[in-house]
């Protein structure tokens, strides 16, 4: 029997591996591409808690029926992934509520004064032509933002994007003084 509890400890660990690296993969996926990897990381969800919770109850009843502390501890292992989970739920809703602007410098003239308003209030740094930042904006209800900048001693100001709410999360360039595409910055 020892035999067979050496080898379901080494399954379990290596479901609490996987379903931990899958997890952090799709996380990073949600972080740098957005909505599109929603779906599927809700259905891993649901998909993970059928796989890990089934072999941490059998592997919790054999460790106690057997008082094999390997099989207790690759439970535990397994069982790490909650409050892993639990953190990764919490910043992919965090996520959801924050705007993440990469603003760059499109013009041929250094920009001063550039200053964020709306959702939240920004200063941005004097940006050289082709330089750029980036800047997160926490959305706290519905609201929009505005750009003001210098640009050879005139102030212009043009809209970033003009409605965001809680939950809408965005991920986005933004080309100061250029060409945008209003539809590239929902996430």
């Amino acid at each position: 029997m020892e035999d067979t509890n050496r080898k379901f400890a080494r399954g379990m660990r290596a479901v609490a591996l996987g379903t931990f690296l899958i997890g952090t993969a799709l996380l990073t996926a949600y972080y740098f591409i957005g909505d599109k990897v929603l779906m599927v990381g809700y259905t891993y969800l649901v998909v993970a808690l059928f796989v890990d919770v089934p072999f941490a109850l059998i592997g919790l009843s054999d460790a106690i029926r057997y008082r094999d502390r390997t099989l207790l501890l690759s439970v535990g292992m397994l069982l790490l992934n909650i409050p892993a989970m639990l953190f990764y739920v919490w910043f992919a809703f965090m996520l959801m509520d924050t705007a993440r602007i990469t603003f760059s410098n499109s013009t041929e003239s250094e920009l001063t004064g550039i200053q964020l308003s709306g959702c939240s209030n920004y200063v941005i740094e004097p940006l050289q032509p082709g330089e750029e930042e980036t800047v997160w904006v926490r959305i706290p209800h519905d609201c929009s933002l505005d750009l003001l900048y210098v640009i050879d001693g005139d102030t212009v100001e043009e809209n970033v994007c003009g409605y965001l709410t809680n939950g809408m999360g965005a991920a986005m360039d933004y080309r100061i003084g250029g060409q945008n595409d209003s539809d590239e910055y929902v996430r």
